[in-house]
């Protein structure tokens, strides 16, 4: 009963969860002239057209060269629409993209209700910003464009013979608030730029099996993380780190662990053929095969406070681990195609003396995109879950969803 009605709570949150990008539009773009020059066009699609700093690593960095590559298709359209290159005022690019006119407004005047919390985020300060809400597969994606990530995972099996019910669900609900977020002018700084942030979560792993205790699984784990990220000054390098203090428990509340953990991950280009952190295709086109390879090295110490018959481990235990998690994907028709295959190997050996040393999980993925934010998944997971130590071994045909 407690699983049905979680799953009816995380489904019913996740439907309304839509997310829009921030609205960005011209007129803050033209110069003291009052027009927008080439390079004002060409930062403006960069902004309204959420490229990433992946996307311009892959074209060689972020250089003007680099910038106009990103955008050269949306350049081309609007000189095309418009009739003429650049320079170009506001209107002629409203005009050009089929923006609604210009329309003096009060700075004061309050943001939309939903703006913060399932549309846009809401602006704080000069840098800040707040939401909206994420969904994601892992807490550690938050700041991921959609197409890099899977989604949260849902599935429901029904056994009219024995009149049993099977629940599936693993994801993260993630709620952003972005308190710095701009260039660093202090040229010894190691970074040029970074984001930093707090990332309010709370990520589930549940197996419900009637019938029988063998195999089931409940992990609902509250965490506040301190993200860091930044692009490294002198180098094709950004790292992105996460400090989180989590407390895990199941869906009765009986289990309690507490804890906490520091997750790193590098992004950076080797020439120009080998990228780690983002996809990267074979050929050279959107449309070729592309990979992915991801490397997350992870410190973790916890203590079991409770236990209960979801937990496989004595209370009082302490566990201080490191290791880590390889991820691989392949997208044979494309960056942007709909079919992926995803691996993953995470493993963590224990530091302290303890009986139990070592666990490890195995995962791989067969993804089916139905649009940018769901999809269908066969998935297996087979292994030890990473704080509770919960032995799983689960094959699984489910919805994907990410926001």
């Amino acid at each position: 009963m407690k699983t049905s009605y979680l799953m009816s709570v995380l489904t019913i949150a996740s439907a309304f969860a839509l997310r829009a990008a921030d609205e960005v539009l011209p007129e803050p773009f033209a110069g003291t002239d009052g027009v927008l020059s080439k390079e004002e066009v060409i930062e403006y699609l960069l902004c309204r057209g959420n490229i990433t700093y992946a996307r311009l690593m892959k074209l060689g960095g972020v250089t003007p060269h680099a910038k106009e590559q990103a955008v050269a298709g949306a350049l081309r359209d609007l000189e095309e629409h418009i009739g003429h290159s650049p320079p170009f005022t506001p209107a002629e690019v409203r005009q050009g993209q089929q923006l609604p006119e210009f329309k003096e407004t009060n700075e004061d005047e309050p943001p939309k209700p939903l703006d913060g919390i399932f549309k846009n985020s809401r602006k704080v300060g000069d840098h800040g910003s707040i939401g909206p809400i994420r969904v994601r597969a892992a807490v550690e994606d938050w700041s991921k464009d959609l197409n890099e990530v899977t989604g949260a995972t849902f599935t429901f099996q029904n056994n009219r013979l024995s009149s049993t019910d099977t629940w599936n669900a693993q994801g993260a609900l993630i709620y952003p608030i972005i308190f710095k977020d701009g260039k660093v002018k202090d040229e010894d700084s190691i970074f040029r730029s970074y984001v930093a942030a707090l990332t309010p979560a709370v990520s589930w792993n549940i197996v419900d099996v009637a019938g029988t205790d063998t195999g089931d699984a409940e992990e609902l784990k509250f965490s506040l993380p301190f993200s860091l990220q930044g692009n490294h000054r002198g180098a094709r390098l950004r790292s992105e780190m996460m400090l989180t203090p989590y407390y895990q428990t199941d869906l009765g509340f009986d289990a309690g662990i507490a804890g906490a953990s520091f997750t790193y991950e590098p992004l950076f280009q080797i020439g120009d053929h080998f990228d780690v952190g983002q996809f990267h295709s074979l050929t050279g086109k959107k449309s070729g095969p592309a990979y992915l390879i991801r490397l997350l090295p992870r410190l973790d110490y916890s203590n079991v406070l409770e236990t209960s018959r979801f937990v496989s481990r004595t209370e009082g235990d302490d566990w201080f681990r490191a290791g880590g998690k390889v991820e691989l994907a392949f997208r044979p028709f494309g960056e942007n195609a709909r079919w992926e295959l995803r691996g993953s190997y995470s493993a963590m050996w224990n530091l302290l003396d303890g009986a139990n040393e070592f666990s490890d999980l195995i995962e791989a993925k067969a993804l089916f995109w139905l649009s940018e934010n769901a999809g269908l998944s066969l998935s297996y997971q087979k292994g030890q879950t990473p704080v509770a130590d919960k032995d799983i071994d689960l094959l699984t045909l489910g919805f994907e969803l990410k926001l």
